[in-house]
């Protein structure tokens, strides 16, 4: 108690001295925050048909390694270069502003993957004009650059089941030269029967593969013919870009203004209770009473430097405006 009520003591002597830094604090970081330009945040979100896809990021897209190459993805230069383009922020600019553009809005962009069927991206900066038109394009450009694996994988089948469709079609069309030949040369009918059993198989192998290739060309249709919606069913937009609310700039400037005079106002008084209970040297006629508990009778004036020559003592005296001890 004692030790408190000499700290609040000592602190009220001390006004100028917890000012000043408060002031500052307040003062510094007023003026760090006008500085600054005004941050927007604008987000659009996607949907992800996680049980439509067979890749194991896009299944699991919430997993933060997933996440991150799914941040990869959008931030790339084609793809935030496509999206710039589009949305007609690179309209009048040349080459070194367009990298700088690009450099800016690259920085602001960033996706956020709340759980495994929902994408969200957002741009964070101080641009405010055509940024929604900028997140649309954005949105497709990300679409169709994460669906590509996909669209290829598709591709590929389509390829193979179309190579099966040509290999049973000729196979087929050779069955039965073989077979007008062998009815043309009089063959027994148990080879007639086998040629138009092998007719009939290759034929029944040609339809099935037909039928596939159809079923997942429509299945794929959207996917494979994506304009630039990007319609498809695996990843959509679920949501219109929109300016997510923020506090002003003159909000920000009083709450971190407030921030920085708490903040100079406590390391004064960290300072000034470290140097009360630190400070012990004597240098007042009121520390050795309060330190000692005896009163100072009187004091011993300095008269210079003693030294010894000879067996004989002598002094030095300091000059007249020298202090006392």
């Amino acid at each position: 108690m004692i030790k408190l009520l000499k700290l609040l003591c000592f602190l009220s002597e001390k006004k100028a001295t917890l000012f000043w830094p408060t002031f500052f604090g307040a003062l510094f970081f007023a003026g760090l925050t006008a500085s600054k330009d005004q941050v927007n945040t604008f987000k659009t979100t996607l949907y992800l048909n996680k049980s439509a896809v067979t890749s194991p990021v896009l299944q699991n897209a919430s997993e933060p390694t997933h996440t991150k190459i799914l941040n990869d993805i959008l931030t790339k230069q084609s793809v935030i270069d496509t999206a710039l383009m589009e949305s007609g922020l690179q309209n009048g600019l040349n080459d070194s502003e367009k990298k700088g553009l690009l450099s800016t809005f690259t920085r602001a962009t960033y996706l956020q993957t709340p759980h495994d069927t929902m994408v969200q991206i957002y741009y964070k900066g101080s641009e405010t004009k055509q940024v929604t038109d900028y997140l649309e394009a954005l949105s497709y450009a990300f679409i169709k650059e994460t669906l590509s694996p996909e669209r290829l994988r598709i591709e590929q089948k389509l390829a193979t089941l179309a190579e099966q469709i040509q290999y049973y079609s000729s196979k087929e069309r050779n069955s039965r030269i073989r077979l007008e030949r062998a009815k043309q040369a009089g063959d027994n009918s148990q080879n007639i029967i086998a040629g138009r059993f092998e007719i009939e198989r290759a034929e029944t192998q040609r339809e099935l593969a037909q039928e596939d290739y159809d079923a997942l060309l429509e299945e794929a249709k959207p996917l494979m013919s994506m304009t630039i919606t990007g319609a498809n069913d695996l990843l959509w937009p679920v949501e219109a870009p929109v300016m997510l609310a923020g506090p002003s700039k003159e909000e920000r400037i009083i709450s971190n203004t407030l921030a920085g005079a708490i903040i100079g106002l406590l390391i004064s008084l960290m300072l000034l209770t470290w140097k009360t209970f630190k400070h012990t040297t004597i240098t007042r006629d009121e520390d050795v009473l309060t330190k000692l508990g005896v009163r100072v009778l009187g004091h011993i004036p300095n008269l210079g430097h003693i030294h010894v020559d000879g067996g004989k003592m002598s002094i030095d005296l300091k000059p007249k405006n020298s202090k006392n001890s």
